[in-house]
């Protein structure tokens, strides 16, 4: 009877509930409203100039080609733009599918679905219009090419496989970790180990002039970056516990559980553990668990890891931290599963372990389901409702709090030039986009809630609620002149 369950599962369920995920995203890229960071790739391709396209790390460069395609079809609403993200994103998750198929212990094939596939936060980044969705395909390609090459030993395989890494790179700076790592595991295992023979193989060198190109491109863009805006040098965490594993317990929650710091740290420190301790089983027990794919990515990621750690002392480059983070996530959890399915079947203990986990990792995610917001642009939610509720109200210039501005110049005001508005001082916070206007100036104010206005406390205008929106408490003020 398990067997038949086993089977059923394995032949019916997986695929549709990967079919259902991947419906999912595509339903999140076409119904949440456009993010900050989206409206920005937006703005620099509408207003191309090199020096604000190439100044910020904001800009990924496949999703500001794909946002470029959608524009020049005439395609400009947030779902349009996302085209590529979202196919992106189907794409990672059947390369997943196609690993988890992989698996011959029931159980733990459900875990690694689980843990994976229904990370709210992954979820997200898969529809949204950035970097991080592409990078995670290509990097998901390499590393499917990567074995079936050592499967097959075809040598097409091989160089798809160190193509795909360096263009996970170019489609995000972030997975240059991943791409450095990968070759140092790709030119050990296709070449170094075999001896010195290779100096005599055209296709080492090949290799070698795409994966310098690659390097050279990159490294120009980062120098570029630096001395232009050097806006990355301030992202990140100044330790590599609380920076990378903390922000796995906190993304992977999704704020449904109110955790203390410590218990999340806590967890970080068990969970670096626990990837140390796999990584290690990985490297130098080969012989026991014979998988190439955990050997690899326990190599990959431990280099990863190292990477990050030299950058931090010899050069002040902080860890990565929340969604720069996502290029670790799938390695490790390709470690810990390799891990796990070696003592499977020797604990008793082990296994109730993964079914609570696999329980919980599921019922997360059903509570994180959702058509509206995100844990990174949380104040994003609803915008374009606002700005419809503006646009009816006809009105010829607007203030907002701070963090509603950037998606309003940068997106709804270039598809909308009649909109006219502009960030007023409400929580003191984004000091770079505050500026000071007299509250007679606007027509109406759009507010967040917590939002004070005592830094007009003089102002002789008085202010009539028009509109109030109970699910986001967002409230739009008419100003009412004297």
């Amino acid at each position: 009877m398990l067997d038949r369950v086993k089977h059923i599962t394995n032949r019916f369920v997986f695929p549709v509930l990967t079919g259902t995920l991947m419906l999912y995203v595509i339903a999140r890229g076409c119904i949440v409203d456009i993010t900050d960071d989206e409206a920005w790739s937006f703005f620099n391709v509408k207003n191309f100039w090199y020096v604000e396209t190439l100044c910020t790390g904001n800009t990924h460069w496949f999703n500001f080609a794909a946002i470029k395609a959608a524009v020049l079809l005439g395609c400009e609403k947030a779902w349009q733009l996302r085209w590529f993200s979202m196919l992106s994103g189907i794409g990672f998750i059947y390369v997943v599918y196609v690993w988890l198929r992989t698996i011959n212990v029931f159980y733990l094939k459900c875990f690694a679905f689980c843990f994976l596939l229904l990370n709210p936060y992954l979820i997200e980044y898969l529809s949204l219009a950035r970097g991080y969705t592409t990078a995670l395909f290509f990097l998901a390609l390499s590393l499917l090419f990567f074995m079936r090459a050592q499967d097959n030993k075809e040598r097409r395989y091989l160089f798809l496989a160190l193509v795909f890494a360096g263009l996970s790179a170019i489609a995000n700076f972030n997975f240059l970790y991943y791409f450095a790592a990968f070759c140092l595991v790709y030119f050990y295992e296709v070449y170094w180990k075999h001896g010195m023979g290779f100096l005599k193989q055209k296709h080492f060198y090949i290799d070698l002039v795409f994966s310098g190109g690659i390097l050279s491109v990159i490294l120009l863009a980062f120098r570029f970056i630096i001395i232009c805006s050097n806006d990355i040098a301030a992202h990140g965490g100044r330790e590599l516990i609380p920076a990378i594993f903390s922000s796995f317990i906190d993304t992977l929650l999704y704020r449904n559980f109110a955790l203390s710091q410590s218990i999340i740290t806590v967890s970080a420190y068990i969970l670096f553990a626990l990837v140390l301790i796999a990584i290690g089983f990985g490297i130098l027990k080969y012989k026991t668990h014979q998988s190439k794919l955990y050997v690899s990515a326990s190599r990959m990621l431990a280099l990863m890891l190292l990477f990050c750690v030299i950058n931090k002392w010899c050069f002040g480059v902080l860890y990565p931290n929340d969604r720069t983070t996502l290029m670790f996530y799938p390695l490790m959890v390709i470690v810990l599963v390799g891990l796990l399915h070696h003592i499977f079947n020797y604990f008793l203990f082990e296994r109730i372990m993964v079914c609570l986990l696999t329980g919980f990792l599921c019922f997360n995610f059903i509570r994180s389901v959702n058509f509206d917001t995100g844990y990174d642009h949380p104040f994003c939610k609803d915008t374009q409702h606002y700005f419809s509720d503006l646009k009816k109200l006809e009105t010829k210039n607007v203030g907002m709090s701070v963090e509603f501005y950037c998606t309003f110049y940068k997106y709804y005001q270039v598809i909308d030039p009649s909109l006219k508005g502009e960030s007023i001082n409400t929580l003191g916070v984004y000091s770079r986009w505050v500026k000071a206007y007299p509250l007679e100036d606007f027509d109406y104010i759009l507010l967040l809630p917590g939002s004070t206005l005592s830094w007009y406390k003089n102002s002789p205008v008085k202010l009539e609620l028009v509109h109030f929106y109970p699910d986001t408490e967002v409230s739009i003020f008419k100003v009412l002149k004297q």
